[in-house]
């Protein structure tokens, strides 16, 4: 056989993965149906501008040596998200909740004694008024979380815009906890590192697959057979329905599209992410790119900015793909699918598609490591 391995699909799952087979020697082709590697991550360069073309993807991670790996590739710059959120009412608060979100929500909170003892009346009289003690659904769970004022105001009509359904259709484990602060910090994340790559995510994905062989614009699923007899393995991260044939039915997925506008601006919306909550406004965010890069001093003050609207669709098969969508009907339908997954001998499935749930980049980096290890001798840790 010509290859050791043989990667299907080039998100970071598996391109990880292919970096680490190839440093370790072993022949590595990776097989990608789209003109461009990287899959989500994919950026391209527009007037200077890193622009991502599918959504903002900011790197956060606990985990050390993950941090160490990626900067061990390319470059990260310290990047700290503060996303701001346009309510129904036009007003634009902070997100996750906290003391600048409450303290603007409601002029008499003081202290964040004062805001946990307000979410905690309101958490109160909903399940006192609908007597429920176990969410049988999104809305139930996010009013029993925080209340339902909170929930009218921040949650449903973003949440139903973003899934496309309402939120007493959507299961109770899509919104297991909320985040909320009872300090002045505006940070969306809580992970110890968080950064974006100094020269762009394009860069770090073509340092990342530096010494493997790609083959683009080729679909393996049309030449299964050809492709498996030059691989000893197969690390498959295309969506695991599409690998057999469909059988029991399509997976459901959400997708989105993106439009980029270029403004003669020098800063067009002063935040690198703003969430629209509205459903009238059909965008569920907004990015400017240039904002990522903040010390760039000379990108900064060029008067041209990069915005992109993102627009959350529906998926149909040939669509893109983005976020799985579980209900107890497309739970049950995975399990079929990983039932067949686990017999293969030759195949492994792995990534958001392959393995079917949402992971971050973190994640994603951190499962191709723990495939690799138990393939082989445990890699060196960063």
């Amino acid at each position: 056989m010509k290859y050791d391995y043989i990667i299907v699909g080039s998100g970071v799952s598996g391109l990880t993965f292919a970096h680490l087979a190839s440093n370790s020697g072993y022949k590595c082709l990776v097989i990608e149906k789209l003109h461009h590697l990287g899959g989500m991550l994919y950026s391209e360069k527009q007037h200077n501008i890193d622009v991502h073309m599918y959504g903002p993807h900011i790197f956060h991670t606990s985990k050390k040596y993950i941090w160490n790996f990626v900067n061990s590739i390319s470059t990260f710059i310290p990047f700290i998200n503060s996303p701001l959120a346009v309510a129904e009412d036009g007003n634009i608060y902070n997100l996750p909740f906290n003391m600048n979100t409450f303290t603007k929500l409601w002029a008499d909170i003081k202290t964040p004694h004062d805001a946990k003892e307000r979410i905690s009346m309101h958490v109160e009289a909903y399940k006192k008024s609908t007597n429920i003690n176990e969410a049988r659904n999104l809305e139930e769970q996010a009013c029993m979380l925080v209340g339902r004022e909170l929930y009218e105001k921040f949650i449903k009509s973003f949440t139903e815009k973003q899934w496309g359904r309402s939120c007493e259709q959507m299961p109770p484990g899509i919104i297991t906890r909320i985040p909320i602060r009872y300090s002045y910090n505006n940070n969306y994340y809580t992970d110890i590192y968080q950064g974006i790559p100094l020269y762009g995510w394009t860069d770090f994905i073509d340092k990342l697959i530096t010494g493997v062989d790609v083959l683009y614009g080729t679909d393996f699923l049309s030449n299964m057979s050809h492709w498996q007899s030059l691989g000893k393995k197969i690390i498959y991260t295309g969506c695991i329905d599409a690998y057999f044939n469909y059988m029991y039915g399509h997976l459901p997925y959400r997708s989105a599209k993106w439009e980029h506008v270029c403004f003669d601006d020098y800063n067009h919306q002063g935040n690198p992410v703003i969430n629209y909550i509205s459903k009238e406004i059909p965008y569920t965010r907004t990015i400017e790119h240039k904002l990522f890069n903040p010390n760039d001093e000379e990108l900064y003050l060029q008067s041209k900015t990069i915005v992109s609207y993102e627009y959350p669709t529906s998926w149909e098969p040939g669509q893109l793909p983005l976020y799985p969508i579980h209900t107890q009907d497309s739970v049950i339908t995975h399990q079929k699918y990983n039932k067949l997954a686990l017999k293969e001998k030759n195949t492994i499935f792995l990534g958001r598609m392959g393995r079917y749930k949402y992971i971050d980049i973190d994640t994603a980096i951190h499962e191709a490591f723990t495939l690799f290890n138990q393939l082989h001798v445990p890699n060196e840790k960063f």
